[in-house]
């Protein structure tokens, strides 16, 4: 797709067609997995289902070692920009697409958390 055959509304991913003809991947990352989540329409609550299921599965994946992204340009790419990809995933019509995760080995290493306040004033109540 050429950055001039954007749907209207999406012009802002012009940028993003473009560094892919240049050969960086701006939406995947060169990340060499993408999990995509969907879940049932009929269900009480799809979406909460799968950002669970989501959160769990980034929970596994840092015990593991590995890294995650979060990726709402796949989304978007998936259901607006290029459905017919979308559409090659076999999702079952009765589900609906949640959200995409990117994971595998992390291209940054951070040696040390985030740091606290040590003073940090915490209170707990008790029912």
């Amino acid at each position: 797709m050429s950055a001039e055959r954007l749907p209207k509304g999406l012009e802002f991913f012009a940028g993003i067609v473009k560094a892919w003809d240049r050969g960086i991947d701006v939406i995947f990352r060169d990340a060499p997995h993408l999990l995509i989540v969907s879940t049932p329409k009929a269900g009480p609550t799809p979406a909460a289902d799968g950002y669970i299921a989501l959160c769990t599965f980034e929970l596994m994946a840092s015990s593991l070692g590995l890294g995650t992204l979060w990726n709402g340009f796949a989304n978007w790419a998936l259901i607006d920009i290029a459905p017919q990809v979308g559409a090659k995933l076999d999702i079952p019509e009765s589900h609906q697409l949640v959200y995409t995760m990117l994971f595998g080995q992390p291209a940054v290493q951070y040696h040390r958390t985030v740091q606290r306040d040590q003073d940090a004033n915490i209170q707990q109540l008790v029912w």
